[in-house]
């Protein structure tokens, strides 16, 4: 990952969502429920909350809470085909916050969207994923982009 020579679509984004002053925070989203396509995400975030996860087998969303100096790490859809689902992608969303002091605010956060080169051959057998028998793997190698 990272070389010199290829392409690569590794990303840092500063994100923000302005304030919201609607009375009703409950039908707004700041960002849809989505799992990122690239092989992991570390996520830097302000203490004005709102994201929230959805964790495997579950339907239920749960908050991520803020802890100062902290990154949260996010595996990438490119990581769950690489792993042959060993790590998953996960799902999330960033909701607005209902208390009223929180929602009027703006929230900001920092994300580094890590992917493999251009060209890379993406094989769930290089990872060790599991037992060699090929009906185990789930998912036929592709080269990223």
């Amino acid at each position: 990952m990272l070389s010199d020579d290829r392409f690569n679509l590794t990303t840092l984004r500063l994100l923000y969502y302005p304030p919201v002053n609607e009375e009703n925070p409950k039908q707004l989203v700041r960002c849809g429920a989505h799992a990122d396509y690239c092989s992991f995400t570390l996520l830097g975030q302000d203490s004005e909350g709102g994201l929230e996860v959805k964790l495997r087998g579950s339907q239920k969303w749960e908050r991520v809470g803020h802890l100062p100096g902290a990154l949260f790490l996010n595996c990438g859809e490119t990581m769950a085909l690489w792993t042959n689902q060993q790590y998953h992608a996960l799902q999330h969303r960033v909701i607005v916050p209902e208390e009223d002091g929180t929602r009027r605010r703006a929230r900001h956060s920092v994300a580094y969207f890590c992917h493999p080169d251009s060209k890379t051959l993406i094989n769930p057998r290089d990872l060790g994923s599991g037992p060699s028998d090929s009906s185990n793997i789930k998912y036929a190698a592709i080269t990223f982009l």
